[in-house]
């Protein structure tokens, strides 16, 4: 089995992955990992974490979700997790602090080409240590999120678990302009990216060797747009090329 684990490190309920929301995304993921071979799948982590800002308290980002590209046996996908996943202080995200995001199944085989942190139109702001709630402009117009595409497809192998950790630099993405006001300016870097190898004792959870991958250190493109990914642009986004459900693949 291949686990893959996404970490974003937050102090919050995720429906999608805790059950703390409605029981039918809770019942769909089981009977979406029932269907696995256990025998010819991979297991994939997600996770998020912050680096400190010294100008603010509190930096409010609103999420729609977080996305996986993916592609393999001819096909291409959409892994989409923590969806509506909403306010999250970056900031409550330091110091070794995390949170999954989702633990899936992913088929032997099957390619990671990027992940894509997609946020809502509005909502996000800083808290100044004055007290002083600055509104952090985005550009106008539909954004698809802020992505980083991986220099080399990560290959998930069965029996490994693979795990992401991706840095939100709450420091590197908040400018403080001179009239006080604030802009958002997403910076996202792949803090850690490793692969799990099986050990010895097949009842370990633990046991095996663990491998950095060589995609670790990759960040978004923030000097283009901003960090953002405009709406439509680039092949990737067609959604025609994709299928919308994870086991298509299987």
């Amino acid at each position: 089995m291949v686990r893959f684990i996404v970490v974003i490190v937050l102090v919050i309920c995720f429906p999608i992955l805790t059950g703390c929301g409605s029981g039918d995304s809770s019942n769909s993921l089981d009977n979406q990992v029932e269907k696995i071979n256990s025998g010819n799948s991979a297991w994939l982590k997600l996770s998020l974490t912050d680096a400190p800002t010294p100008d603010l308290t509190s930096v409010v980002v609103n999420v729609s979700h977080l996305e996986v590209l993916l592609e393999g046996q001819g096909k291409k996908g959409r892994l989409i997790v923590a969806e509506n996943l909403g306010y999250v202080d970056l900031l409550t995200l330091q110091n070794g602090v995390t949170l999954p995001l989702a633990d899936v199944a992913i088929p032997d085989g099957v390619r990671a080409t990027q992940v894509r942190l997609v946020l809502k139109s509005e909502g996000h702001y800083g808290i100044k240590g004055s007290g002083d709630i600055c509104e952090l402009a985005t550009p106008s117009g539909q954004q698809s999120g802020v992505k980083i595409v991986f220099s080399s497809p990560i290959r998930f192998d069965a029996g490994n678990t693979y795990s992401l950790l991706i840095d939100f630099d709450a420091l590197k993405s908040v400018v403080v302009k001179g009239n006080g006001g604030c802009l958002l300016k997403p910076v996202l870097k792949l803090k850690e990216a490793t692969v799990q190898e099986p050990g010895d004792d097949p009842d370990a959870e633990e046991d095996g060797i663990v491998v950095k991958l060589p995609n670790e250190g990759e960040e978004n493109e923030s000097g283009v747009n901003n960090g953002w990914e405009p709406e439509g642009e680039g092949e990737a986004l067609e959604e025609s090329l994709y299928d919308w459900e994870l086991e298509n693949f299987f």
